[in-house]
């Protein structure tokens, strides 16, 4: 069985304590990670919205909304349909998950039933964000 790298989020990045939230823009969003070009299976990226703002505000919402990326290339712009539901000032994650799965069949249980087994290998990184929806031009 194919057991794919380790993902990791390249960019945005966090390098310092003052990186750990990092504000996103949600146009044209532009994810960077470690290419992994074996992966024939491509990544599902998601974006998690518990309800609570940089603010001190808590929504009482929850929104989690997922998308496939098919080419494991390190590079990709997200869909904008991505965040969604989530206003400005969000605490948000984005989630990037990469995996193989192998069906292995053929087992004998205990009762003579034939079963199937799933074999999965799988990691998944997370970049807690602040979301950006409205930028404000001061002269």
């Amino acid at each position: 069985m194919y057991v794919p790298e380790l993902v990791e989020i390249i960019s945005p990045g966090v390098e310092t304590s003052q990186e750990l939230l990092p504000y996103c823009y949600y146009r044209n969003f532009v994810l960077k990670w470690n290419a992994d070009p074996q992966n024939e299976n491509g990544l599902v990226v998601a974006v998690e919205w518990n309800g609570s703002d940089i603010f001190g505000k808590h929504y009482g919402e929850y929104v989690l909304t997922a998308d496939i990326l098919p080419h494991d290339n390190g590079s990709a712009i997200l869909n904008d349909r991505m965040f969604a539901g989530i206003p400005q000032g969000a605490i948000a994650n984005l989630i990037l998950l990469r995996g193989n799965i192998e069906i292995l069949e053929g087992f004998i249980n205990e009762h003579g039933a034939e079963e199937a087994y799933r074999l999965v290998a799988a990691s998944e990184a997370t970049l807690p964000f602040i979301m950006v929806k409205e930028i404000t031009v001061i002269d």
